[in-house]
């Protein structure tokens, strides 16, 4: 599991007196342990190549990061990696036990190690642990306790101890040997010689050789510690470490920059001291390191500093001007205030208040104070609202606790025009201390002021601005005659009521919530408006602050652009922002900010304190590029990631899904580099940014294209792209090969598109008769519907005809009865006269109707028997129902005799039971079922004698109906029911029965 620490460097041993504003606190640290990056414990050394990454000799082979991934590079069998170099052509030079080779790069541009342990004479095998890789131009030096190797230009040379080699140096392009025993010496015209530096214990092994201050050297032996050496003197070098080292032995020392020298010690941590021997930190466990043992020291190109621990890594940023204070030094909870007091730092947790005095490394707790929320000095005592009330506190001692009713106090307001008069905000209400005998003393609330106040500021009017939890913010406006109350809320411009604080920037009040813009108050309109002058409206804040300076320094929160930034004052009030150096900050939770003074300021989060210190110089290091890591479809590697070359890489059809992996190679924090990317050929834009590390595309599509890929790092800047081309092949039907083979189809084609050429003539003959008959039925089938659409105009024309003629019969025939007085065989005449009239004009419309060849299905003719009974039985006494008539006999056809037939038959009953049933209810129903359709009509009238069923025509005219279109009739009469029950047999959809 990745350990991310953040730390800071504090003194271990109180021996060493050191300047706190310097010192002052922890470094950042990450450990790297076994279990994060999957290899062995023990690293012997460490390189850095020209884009970035990072190599490790580990007990397991060569350890490779990114800044994202680890991997791990095997030598020969797992062998041990002892030694790591890299020459001037960026070659990783690496050696283990008995070898030596170099990282070489195969098809898919992934590393491998090369073995060039074939150059070794067989008499010097075995060679035994290569403990040291150097470069000078183009030569490579190998030194193994047994010989030193020098290979140039692929040429070995080698050169063989008295006793047995040690360790190597480089130093302006010279290169040095300690042999145990004979001491150092150094390589001139190919023979090993004393240098002319100086005489040191030629017994006591030479442990680290650097050259410092333009000439001068500095010694670290085993035995007899440190020394320099200058115009051939050799002097020891003065440092307060001298005697700790007595029992930790110097394993390795490196200058670190140009003025500090790093010193590895064998038990008790290392050591970081100046050029003049001045202690400035010591690194072990107490910074947080997690193994002492450190077997080498590197410096990467950002500053930073790596230890090569006997357990897993650590990097440790010297040069970083932020300090970290945390439960090493004392403290750990939330902060929620900080604060400088008589020459001691207080801090206000949630749960206990501490000091840091300035002789002091670590925070003492101050008994008796519990849930402390804000601190206010006042006079020669400090001031703390907490859970219980307010405590006065003086030399570092809890003085007094004021209890205000049981209620917890969370905000504190001296009054600039009554300095005995303190405000102070509660869970309820607004209360007040008043200073009387030399005590503050409470003093009551003030009525009409609810509410758990949050925070407080009072105007030079002695007006009072309140933040609430959850009631918004309030305006307490004194005077003599009337205090006035005002309530301000959603409404009044605010976006919520329960996160404001305010601050005075440029004597101007602001009101600030990490869900809203910065606010301003306008008087004339009672309403608060977004502050645009200074701040970003799309950027809301959750902490502003104004330092000594009238410069800010706030917390943004936002989407895109969330952390601490500093604002520098200009001359016309406006501000000039700054947030890259303070991104380094970035998710540390961050809850309080407290400018010191022009140097220092303090930063309150959620696990301790965070020291900045401006005079601390710091250069933020360059960014690298993003580099392409690994392109793969499925489990195959295309491209492993090292020196890409222009080569297009080619993707078979069935594998066009592709994986894309990048980097960038950025230690600090590795959860806060972003990336963007697209894919020329298939995306026209960048992506959003993204904290993913890897892409997939899938179902590509034949062609060309490049993928493209950027990153953000933690200080907000853009990298150097990295590009990677590639081919996505056609599927096999869509290759030359297959446009060949459908040629060769085509030709074989033609032969057999001839010969059925030849049939289609053949029966072509055939072909055009059938399309004359076809002709012909569609002539046929045009005049019937000619003929059709005449009969039916011949129809209408005779209906209106006709029914003019009818209706001027009945109504002359109306005329002449009305005319002839009380002559009863005229009157019987002329009722005659108009009763055949209706009829003739009824069966007139029945014909009309059955000549209708759109009529002509089985629901036509039953809706035209249904209508017709609504129609009869609503001008009598009898109640007619009609049970659903079913809408699958839409799709049988009728043809116009049975349908004339049909509807006929139900009139005539209809008719009958009109006249003679007595009915109350009369009922139409009709069912559907496997062909069959049954029709009938039933009354619950007096009935009918069925032995004289014939005796009337209209009986008669329904049974010779009935037989002529084939159904049966079922005929059923009794006083209080008679039934006629009407059936087509052998009826399917979509048939025609006529």
């Amino acid at each position: 599991m990745f350990r991310y620490l953040v730390f800071y460097l504090i003194f271990a041993s109180t021996i060493f007196t050191q300047s706190l504003n310097s010192n002052f606190g922890r470094p950042f640290v990450q450990n790297f342990l076994p279990q994060d990056y999957n290899a062995g414990a023990q690293n012997w050394a460490a390189v850095q190549d020209n884009r970035g990454i990072l190599y490790f000799a580990n007990h397991n082979g060569i350890l490779e990061y990114d800044g994202i991934k680890w991997r791990l590079i095997s030598i020969l069998d797992n062998r041990t990696a002892f030694s790591i170099n890299i020459d001037n052509n960026n070659q990783i030079w690496c050696g283990s036990l008995n070898d030596f080779g170099f990282l070489a790069v195969d098809s898919t541009g992934s590393f491998y190690y090369e073995s060039l342990g074939y150059l070794i004479p067989d008499s010097l095998n075995p060679i035994g642990k290569v403990r040291s890789i150097k470069t000078i131009d183009n030569s490579t030096y190998i030194l193994t306790p047994k010989v030193l190797f020098r290979i140039t230009d692929g040429k070995l040379n080698y050169w063989l101890p008295i006793s047995k080699f040690y360790r190597q140096y480089v130093i302006n392009k010279n290169l040095y040997v300690y042999e145990i025993t004979k001491g150092l010496k150094t390589l001139q015209n190919d023979s090993l010689v004393y240098p002319n530096i100086g005489i040191i214990y030629p017994e006591d092994p030479v442990m680290a050789f650097f050259e410092y201050d333009d000439g001068k050297k500095f010694f670290a032996t085993w035995k007899n510690g440190l020394f320099t050496s200058s115009n051939n003197e050799v002097i020891k070098f003065k440092t307060p470490i001298n005697e700790e080292i007595k029992d930790n032995p110097v394993i390795n020392a490196q200058l670190f920059g140009n003025d500090k020298v790093v010193i590895a010690g064998f038990t008790g941590g290392s050591y970081l001291v100046d050029t003049t021997g001045k202690l400035i930190w010591k690194l072990n466990k107490s910074i947080g390191l997690e193994n002492e043992l450190c077997n080498q020291i590197f410096t990467d190109n950002s500053g930073a500093l790596w230890l090569c621990n006997n357990n897993g890594l650590s990097r440790i940023e010297v040069n970083s001007p932020f300090r970290f204070f945390g439960e090493n030094e004392g403290i750990k909870e939330n902060i929620t205030f900080i604060t400088k007091y008589d020459s001691s730092l207080y801090v206000a947790t949630e749960d206990k208040l501490y000091l840091l005095s300035d002789n002091s490394l670590k925070f003492k707790k101050i008994d008796e104070i519990e849930l402390c929320y804000t601190l206010m000095p006042v006079g020669d005592q400090l001031l703390a609202a907490a859970h219980y009330g307010v405590y006065e506190i003086k030399n570092a001692k809890r003085k007094n606790l004021i209890v205000l009713d049981n209620k917890s106090c969370y905000s504190l307001c001296r009054s600039n025009i009554d300095s005995n008069l303190i405000y102070v905000g509660t869970d309820s209400d607004l209360s007040t201390l008043r200073f009387i005998n030399g005590r503050w003393k409470y003093e009551g609330k003030v009525e009409g002021v609810n509410g758990e106040i949050q925070d407080i500021t009072e105007l030079p009017s002695g007006d009072l601005w309140l933040c609430t939890l959850g009631q918004g913010i309030i305006k307490y406006s004194l005077s003599k005659d009337n205090n006035r109350i005002e309530h301000f809320g959603i409404e009044d411009g605010l976006y919520d009521l329960k996160n404001y604080k305010m601050t005075s920037v440029n004597d101007e009040l602001l009101f600030y919530s990490p869900f809203s813009p910065v606010l301003t108050y306008d008087e004339s309109k009672k309403k608060f408006f977004p502050e645009t002058i200074n701040f970003n409206k799309k950027e809301n804040i959750s902490l502003l602050v104004e330092d000594h300076n009238s410069d800010v320094w706030l917390k943004k929160v936002s989407k895109n652009n969330s952390g601490v930034s500093f604002g520098r004052r200009n001359n016309n009030s406006s501000f000039t922002f700054t947030d890259n150096v303070f991104n380094r900050l970035n998710g540390n939770n961050i809850g309080f900010i407290y400018p010191e003074n022009d140097d220092v300021t303090w930063f309150g989060t959620a696990s301790g304190i965070i020291r900045y210190n401006s005079k601390e110089e710091f250069e933020i290091p360059e960014i690298h590029n993003a580099i392409i890591r690994r392109v793969g479809y499925r489990d195959s590697t295309v491209f492993g990631g090292i020196y890409y070359s222009n080569i297009k890489s080619r993707f078979p059809h069935d594998n066009n899904y592709v994986r894309f992996e990048f980097a960038l190679p950025s230690f600090e924090n590795k959860k806060a580099v972003q990336f963007q990317y697209y894919l020329k050929g298939y995306e026209d834009e960048w992506s959003a940014w993204t904290n993913e590390t890897q892409k997939d595309y899938t179902n590509l599509f034949e062609g060309e294209y490049t993928f493209h890929v950027r990153a953000k790092d933690i200080y907000g800047r853009i990298s150097g792209e990295d590009n990677f081309t590639f081919v996505i092949k056609p599927p096999w039907y869509r290759t030359y090969f297959a446009y060949i083979t459908y040629f060769g189809i085509f030709l074989i084609s033609i032969f057999f598109v001839d010969k059925f050429r030849t049939n289609q003539i053949n029966k072509k003959n055939k072909i055009e008769l059938e399309k004359k008959l076809k002709h012909q039925q569609e002539i046929e089938k045009v005049k019937s519907e000619e003929r059709q659409k005449v009969r039916k105009k011949t129809a209408a024309d005779f209906h209106d005809d006709l029914g003019h003629l009818l209706t001027k019969i009945s109504l002359f025939t109306e005329m002449a009865r009305k005319n002839s007085g009380e002559n009863k065989s005229v009157q019987k005449y002329l009722s005659g006269i108009v009763s055949n009239t209706s009829q003739l004009s009824s069966s007139m419309k029945d014909l009309i109707w059955t000549l209708d060849s759109e009529k002509d299905t089985f629901y036509d003719a039953l809706i035209r028997i249904k209508d017709f009974g609504e129609s009869l039985f609503e001008q009598s006494s009898i109640t007619f129902l009609t049970k659903g008539i079913p809408e699958e006999l839409m799709n049988i056809k009728l043809n116009m005799e049975k349908r004339r037939h049909l509807v006929l038959i139900f009139k005539e009953i209809m008719n009958n039971s009109c006249k003679y049933s007595k009915a109350d209810t009369a009922e139409l129903s009709v069912k559907y079922v496997d062909g069959e359709i049954n029709i009938t009509f039933k009354d619950d009238g007096i009935g009918f004698d069925k032995s004289n069923i014939y005796s009337g025509n209209g009986l008669k005219n329904v049974r010779m109906r009935s037989d002529s279109i084939n159904t049966d009739l079922l005929i059923e009469s009794i006083p209080g029911k008679t039934l006629f029950s009407l059936s087509f047999k052998n009826v399917f959809e979509n048939s025609s029965n006529g």
